[in-house]
């Protein structure tokens, strides 16, 4: 009789939030196939979630959707309880959900570890900076 497989992460936890879609889904499929249970978090595509938990289940690893609005930071600790009851424990946190990509860069810019300069942030705060055409951008130089 050949000896059990084991697989690289047989038994730790993962949660990967944005997983009911895109790359963050494929995370978690793949984490699901190396033996990782998964936890996804998702924002409104509840079906979406449900769908990639059967998926993650097919794998012989449990898997969980957890509703999670990340701009929103009094749902951290319920969502992080929920898994915590589920699962005991977290060993592996994607951070893979864009809770911010869609702000204006403008909000952004001083949110960064090392803001590139005052200057390089200066023209997104302005409508009466200079811009470049399409026909310019496009140019070589």
């Amino acid at each position: 009789m050949a000896p059990a497989t084991l697989r690289p992460l047989d038994g730790r936890v993962a949660v990967i939030t944005g997983g009911a879609r895109g790359i963050g889904r494929a995370i978690a499929l793949r984490l699901a196939r190396d033996g990782a249970h998964c936890v996804i978090t998702y924002r409104r595509s509840v079906e979406l979630a449900a769908a990639v938990v059967e998926e993650i289940e097919r794998d012989v690893v449990k898997g969980l959707a957890v509703p999670l609005e990340l701009t929103e930071p009094s749902q951290m600790a319920p969502a992080f309880e929920r898994i915590g009851d589920a699962f005991g424990r977290v060993d592996i946190l994607v951070a893979n959900a864009a809770a911010t990509a869609f702000r204006p860069l403008a909000e952004r810019c001083w949110e960064a570890p090392r803001p590139p300069s005052r200057a390089w942030c200066a023209p997104s705060q302005s409508s009466s900076a200079p811009r470049a055409s399409r026909s310019m951008a496009s140019t070589p130089a």
